[in-house]
């Protein structure tokens, strides 16, 4: 029988250890919002969510619902650390944890409410999280709170 391998990382334990032209945003800022404790327990806010690009009664599928409540339990139970585990070029698992590299002009483009009450650090650090094979949210992180911004039911935001 086959030993089960263990997938490693590509994300270094500890977000201080990535080289700084490699992490998405300053670490200076990333300290202050506190990114670099990974072993925090996030949890969802949706406080800037923005119901304009799609909303939750669009995601009228019953299967599409339960998947998004597993997502947030998924969450809940994991650290950053895990959830930056997820990501990948093209191993993705899980959440599958992608950092969107042009959200800040996205964002000026077609959402400016957004930049009157978010930092232009804040909108150039969102990432996605998949919620099932086509659907994803997209939002950024501050201290342990995943800051939920957009729902993406057909994964098109940031195509």
């Amino acid at each position: 029988m086959a030993k089960n391998k263990k997938k490693k990382s590509l994300l270094p334990r500890n977000i201080a250890d990535i080289p700084t032209n490699q992490y998405p945003i300053n670490l200076n800022v990333a300290e202050c919002f506190g990114h670099t404790d990974t072993n925090q327990k996030p949890y969802v806010v949706l406080k800037y969510y923005q119901s304009q690009f799609e909303c939750f009664s669009v995601w009228n599928d019953l299967i599409l619902l339960k998947n998004f409540t597993k997502l947030i339990n998924n969450i809940s139970k994991m650290t950053w650390n895990q959830i930056y585990a997820t990501s990948g070029k093209t191993q993705k698992s899980g959440l599958a944890f992608t950092y969107h590299k042009n959200s800040l002009q996205r964002i000026q483009k077609d959402y400016t409410v957004l930049c009157d009450i978010l930092s232009n650090d804040i909108l150039d650090s969102f990432f996605e999280l998949r919620v099932n094979n086509q659907s994803r949210v997209h939002g950024f992180r501050n201290g342990a709170g995943f800051f939920l911004v957009f729902l993406d039911r057909n994964h098109k935001f940031f195509q």
